[in-house]
């Protein structure tokens, strides 16, 4: 009878430790799958930025080559300059890596991160294509910078399918109907008031889009 309830005793120990190592290696597998993930995401934003910044350099080359073809005399078609066809080369390549790049990160931290190949751009237009820089481009391009940081850290993570009957919903929805009206109006508005409508639509349109991914 005594060895019996000995046995039983090492018997709930067994179970115990057993359990514990169970939470133990339940625990591990959730880090190490966060862990990994994580890495996947920075991959992927990673992918992201250095595609656009091929994007930023493939325009300032395209624009490179028209300046230098506005200054010939004669100046030859702009598709038969070698450094224009070189731009539009690297412009495939970075928007294939800004693709491939929500394959590994959600969308609502990839789309951001389309304001660097616009300030980019501007950045690299002043180093090299000798512009200036304007107190209205540093403004927009911390607001870009500022926005970029607060959709990444604040939009919600939010996974929904997308099916032909999603998007007809959004094609009839009142947004895109608004929007498609003021396309067709703005033409006839002048350049100070087209800016400041403009400027309040997207606003107001950026309240309305809830960031998914896909």
């Amino acid at each position: 009878m005594e060895t019996e309830g000995k046995v039983k005793i090492w018997f709930g120990v067994f179970d115990v430790i057993m359990d514990c190592l169970e939470a133990l290696v339940k625990k591990l597998g959730l880090y190490l799958r966060k862990y990994f993930l994580l890495q996947i995401h920075l991959f992927g934003v990673l992918l992201a930025i250095l595609g656009n910044l091929v994007i930023s350099i493939s325009l300032n080359i395209q624009k490179y080559s028209h300046l230098q073809l506005a200054q010939q005399e004669h100046p030859k078609p702009y598709f038969k300059s070698v450094l224009w066809w070189s731009g539009i080369l690297l412009l495939a390549v970075g928007e294939t890596g800004n693709f491939a790049a929500y394959g590994f990160a959600p969308i609502t931290l990839i789309a951001p991160l389309g304001c660097i190949s616009v300030t980019g751009s501007a950045i690299i237009s002043v180093m090299f294509l000798k512009e200036n820089l304007r107190a209205s481009d540093l403004l927009g391009m911390t607001l870009a910078f500022a926005g970029t940081y607060l959709l990444v850290n604040f939009a919600p993570n939010i996974t929904q399918a997308v099916s032909a009957r999603t998007i007809q919903y959004y094609f009839v929805g009142w947004q895109f109907l608004v929007y498609v009206a003021y396309i067709k109006w703005e033409p006839h508005r002048d350049k100070a008031r087209r800016f400041s409508s403009d400027l309040i639509l997207f606003s107001a349109g950026g309240g309305f889009e809830k960031p998914r991914v896909f």
